[in-house]
């Protein structure tokens, strides 16, 4: 600390390490999980959930930014069998930096991670749409941002969302 200048501002944060899965997948990005949830009556749901990783040794998930997606099966954790960037058109069936292929593979304790984003959803079930970006660390999950918005990525993913949100 005797290193820093006084007349400075830093921002100090707690170290966060991945889980081993998300790492294996994609160690240059902190992969995260774009979870949707939806407060329906008394009951909080999980419409929607995606998976996001960086590309080409980026550091950034970021679709927008030219990271990959994948749709998360909300009942079970299992990846769809291809990932797309904002390219639709093109799939990829492995991560193409660790060749991770993504058939068969699943979200670590999904069922854990949903139910643990769906107690905090309760807490703001005046919110009826939320997008929490969660990443997996070593020692369970750190919600990132809560969104209030969709984003494109999960609009084109799923070729819209009025069905899946029941609008």
């Amino acid at each position: 600390l005797s290193s820093l200048s006084k007349n400075e501002d830093y921002l100090i944060q707690e170290r966060f390490i991945q889980n081993p899965k998300m790492a294996e997948i994609n160690e240059y990005s902190v992969n995260t999980l774009r979870i949707y949830t939806q407060t329906r009556g008394d009951a909080i749901v999980v419409p929607a959930c995606i998976l996001r990783m960086g590309i080409n040794n980026s550091f950034v998930d970021n679709f927008a930014q030219g990271g990959l997606i994948n749709i998360v099966d909300v009942d079970n954790g299992n990846l769809k069998d291809y990932a797309q960037t904002s390219k639709v058109d093109k799939k990829y069936f492995e991560h193409p930096d660790s060749h991770y292929v993504f058939k068969n593979s699943k979200i670590d304790k999904w069922l854990e991670i949903k139910s643990q984003v769906s107690r905090y959803a309760y807490q703001l079930s005046e919110c009826k749409d939320l997008g929490w970006d969660v990443a997996v660390g070593e020692n369970g999950i750190k919600i990132l941002e809560i969104n209030i918005q969709y984003g494109l990525d999960i609009q084109l993913l799923y070729g819209g969302m009025r069905k899946i949100l029941e609008i």
